[in-house]
């Protein structure tokens, strides 16, 4: 016996089975469908009509925020556990947002406007250069 006629035998005795089983409940949904109306055919979207584009709507607590702010600004800010002092990058009116970069490590990050505050007036505005250290030479032997 070849594998396509075991797969179609197979499959003709799987068909048998599930039939058999079934046919106690075939009776049972017939009625079912008798009774329950034929469900109409859900309707295609409207293809011919452009969507809106949603305008992102800034509060003017928001704006206030985003404006008080300039470029190269030194600000501060609280992300998770830690508060970093970041340099002012870019500005994003529209989305009441700030493109800051820290100054310990410049990593840059958004954050929203109203979450950063004017950093302190003793915070440098980039991180100290450090200072190169002499190793002492190695003992010789």
């Amino acid at each position: 016996m070849t594998k396509g006629s075991m797969d179609e035998l197979l499959k003709a005795m799987i068909k048998d089975e599930v039939e058999s089983q079934l046919k106690q409940y075939k009776d049972m949904m017939e009625k079912l469908a008798q009774k329950v109306p034929a469900a109409s055919a859900p309707k295609a979207a409207k293809a011919d009509r452009p969507r809106r584009a949603v305008k992102a709507v800034i509060s003017d607590a928001a704006l206030a925020a985003v404006v008080q702010y300039k470029i190269d600004q030194v600000v501060s800010y609280k992300q998770g556990r830690g508060a970093f002092n970041a340099k002012v990058i870019n500005i994003d009116v529209a989305k009441g947002m700030l493109k800051v970069q820290r100054i310990g490590d410049g990593k840059v990050v958004d954050r929203p406007a109203d979450k950063v505050y004017a950093a302190a007036a003793d915070v440098p505005a980039a991180a100290p250069a450090a200072e190169p250290v002499a190793m002492p030479a190695a003992p010789t032997v």
